[in-house]
């Protein structure tokens, strides 16, 4: 694939920049995500980068909770499929290298997604316990308090 990392990198820090910093953090937290389950560790951080920056997911003010499943969200109604570069260097940017598996992603984004929606829901109604243990299972036993 054909990069410019020094006019990408600095459109994510742009994107970060207008974020506050909540870009590059919810970008870790996507990939603590897709480091914790085997069927989703194809996923490319340069992917989950640019998405978050081109749709300007962590801007505002919201919790990093809001802002994962926001990317999720933008994720599954992508169907992980590549988006076009915003500034045309490469033909395309993929979620997955050659020997990465799109459909398990995007089945683990869409399962994902709609734990940490529950999860969220239980934590705005105070049900921590239950928050913690759908925490636990979007990040595959992975989260801690």
């Amino acid at each position: 694939m054909n990069t410019s990392p020094p006019i990408h990198d600095k459109f994510i820090a742009d994107a970060d920049r207008q974020a506050q910093g909540k870009l590059k953090k919810t970008a870790k937290l996507v990939k603590c995500w897709r480091d914790s389950r085997s069927a989703t560790r194809g996923m490319l951080s340069f992917y989950i980068e640019m998405v978050l920056a081109k749709h300007a997911l962590c801007r505002g003010p919201k919790s990093y909770a809001r802002c994962f499943i926001e990317a999720m969200d933008c994720f599954a109604k992508l169907r992980c499929q590549p988006i076009v570069d915003p500034f045309g260097i490469s033909d395309a940017i993929g979620a997955v290298g050659r020997a990465g598996k799109l459909g398990d992603i995007y089945l683990g984004v869409r399962a994902s997604l709609q734990l940490a929606i529950r999860a969220l829901e239980a934590e705005e109604r105070q049900r921590t316990p239950l928050a913690r243990t759908l925490w636990k299972r979007v990040f595959n036993g992975s989260f801690h308090n």
